[in-house]
């Protein structure tokens, strides 16, 4: 990296981003210039150096007149060269024309943020799972756009915005060279309100993620494969659920290779139908389940009473079990929380109980004021609650939202409900098109497996493999044709809990920890996957406290009618236009008792 005398805001942004995806860095100041000059050609003998460089270190060499003899150095050193923080400014235009021979001519500004970024189609090999897409609002403040001279084949845009270019790679002899003109780099230590909403950040992020990526390969965190999973929340397993019909869905999965995972309510363990019960066991490539909640009652999981939450958990597990034993159909140790409601203690009690994993809709626990880091969204899992991974899924509303999941090696998690198919099933296949049009090999499966598969790996200097470790147990593959060292490491608190870490199918060398971390070294033969799992103590009885007779029957009431509404009232345009006008009703009195502050 060079840059001035001083780390400025947008060089200290850019070094978290490097050191995020893993790769090691050396800064260069430029503030004595013929000093940093020898200096680089003492250390830098090979010629196969990425630097990225700050333009205004670039203006202050072009202004003293020594941009000439860095250019000849990097040139002919470098095969590749990033240049950020530009502005719409004299010194900067003169800059990049400098560097580019003419071919960029100055940075111009954007009147308002009313317009769209549009990914291109081609050079898929940088702009990765974004080619092709199109979306805004941008960011005028901080976005602008090249004046350029486009006669030339050695000058690619690879981002536009309303068809001028954002984001540009030059190609100068053996080295290319990309240019974003873009003056702001986001802190991904930056705490946000909506982690869903990272898109947000695109122009800020992504450019300079595209770049070291491109450059840098497996040596950056990446995961094995892509991975995609459609879940349907709350129905039983009936021929026919509200606008859910399995054996339709599955003939529209059949045709595109889709797998779908039901989250299953346990409390309805006894009423499953054992033709779809056949149906499940005879086509586990297409079908799975997954446990939603216990009794699905609002906020049953966004408690903070450990042996409250100890009993709901046993029954949950205890009732998918049941359901297991009765027709046969196993299931993934993997809950999703009711209405999305969850609390810190609940992820602690999961992992008690050896789930595998957490996914939800929210990011953030019941009731909670913390916010989390940009940084912590971006890992395939949320680790920051008792190191027991959180899995985020979406509802399909934007495409590019699933674009920066698959960019950053997080599984695309995909949620409806059963009135998704209520105009049929094409909604459902235009869907699972469009998930494709990102990356042509991603893989549908089943939501424990993917789970398992949920990892972070890159190269080490000595052919060796680091491994971010997420879900538990994890499933790591060795796909090359040696055996290899494995240093695996995975956030952990509860270290006095752990009863036993095994390895299946591998050897594991040695294992230490330390305040919020477990570090394992493993060995794996060639052409081997490996389960790595990790088994913790709980330490509140086992004893499983039902619910009372009372509360039960409120519960099961409360299931019939959600059933009488999904199959019966949504289905009837009558009866649903006399649910809706009842439902304004009891609004509008609602709103009448709040206006004269009656009480109940």
């Amino acid at each position: 990296m060079l840059c001035l005398q001083e780390l400025d805001r947008n060089d200290l942004n850019l070094l978290k981003i490097i050191t995020f995806l893993g790769l090691k860095s050396q800064v260069i100041f430029l503030n004595d210039f013929e000093y940093a000059l020898n200096y680089l050609r003492e250390q830098i003998m090979e010629n196969d150096v990425c630097a990225v460089i700050n333009c205004r270190a670039l203006s202050k060499a072009h202004k003293s007149g020594d941009i000439g003899k860095l250019k000849e150095f990097f040139f002919s050193r470098s095969t590749s060269m990033f240049i950020y923080n530009l502005s719409p400014n004299h010194e900067v235009a003169q800059t990049i024309s400098s560097l580019s021979e003419g071919k960029l001519r100055s940075v111009y500004h954007l009147a308002s943020d009313d317009r769209r970024y549009t990914i291109s189609n081609e050079n898929i090999y940088i702009t990765r799972h974004f080619h092709g897409l199109s979306f805004g609002p941008i960011h005028s403040e901080c976005d602008f756009t090249f004046n350029t001279v486009y006669d030339h084949e050695d000058m690619l845009p690879l981002i536009s915005i309303d068809d001028h270019p954002f984001f540009i790679k030059y190609r100068k002899c053996r080295c290319e060279v990309f240019f974003v003109a873009n003056n702001q780099i986001v802190d991904i230590d930056m705490k946000i309100d909506d982690p869903k909403k990272i898109r947000d950040y695109f122009s800020q992020l992504i450019p300079h993620v595209m770049f070291l990526k491109y450059v840098f390969g497996d040596n950056c965190w990446h995961t094995p494969s892509v991975t995609a999973n459609f879940m349907v929340d709350d129905p039983l397993l009936k021929k026919k659920y509200g606008f859910l019909n399995y054996r339709m869905l599955l003939e529209r999965m059949d045709r595109h290779n889709i797998h779908t995972t039901i989250s299953f309510i346990p409390i309805n363990y006894n009423r499953t139908d054992q033709d779809i019960a056949r149906l499940f066991l005879d086509r586990p490539e297409r079908f799975s389940l997954c446990v939603h909640g216990s009794q699905h009652t609002y906020s049953e999981f966004g408690i903070n009473n450990l042996q409250e939450l100890n009993n709901k958990i046993s029954m949950a597990s205890r009732r998918m079990d049941e359901h297991e034993s009765i027709t046969g159909v196993p299931y993934d140790k993997v809950m999703v929380f009711p209405l999305g409601v969850f609390s810190c203690n609940t992820m602690k009690m999961l992992k008690y109980h050896n789930y595998h994993a957490a996914v939800n809709t929210e990011a953030v626990p019941y009731n909670n004021d913390n916010r989390l880091k940009i940084s912590a969204c971006l890992e395939p899992a949320i680790m920051n609650y008792a190191g027991f991974p959180l899995f985020l899924r979406r509802y399909p509303e934007y495409i590019e939202d699933f674009a920066f999941d698959s960019f950053f090696g997080k599984p695309l998690l995909i949620v409806e409900h059963h009135t998704f198919f209520k105009e049929g099933y094409q909604k459902f296949e235009d869907l699972v098109t469009g998930i494709r049009t990102l990356d042509s090999s991603i893989r549908w499966e089943g939501l424990g497996s993917i789970v398992k598969q949920s990892y972070l790996f890159k190269n080490r200097n000595d052919g060796n493999i680091d491994v971010k470790m997420y879900a538990n147990p994890t499933l790591i593959t060795n796909a090359s044709n040696r055996k290899k060292t494995f240093y695996i490491k995975k956030s952990e608190t509860d270290h006095n809990l752990i009863e036993e870490i095994r390895i299946i199918g591998g050897e594991i060398i040695s294992s230490e920890k330390n305040t919020d971390t477990i570090y394992v070294v493993a060995e794996i033969q060639p052409r081997t996957r490996a389960e790595l799992t990790i088994e913790y103590t709980n330490t509140y009885s086992k004893r499983i406290q039902g619910p009372q007779d009372i509360d039960s029957a409120k519960v099961m009431l409360r299931r019939y009618l959600s059933e009488i509404r999904d199959n019966y009232v949504l289905k009837s345009h009558f009866l649903s236009s006399i649910a809706f006008a009842g439902l304004k009703g009891v609004t509008r009195a609602r709103d009448l008792m709040h206006t004269y502050q009656w009480n109940d």
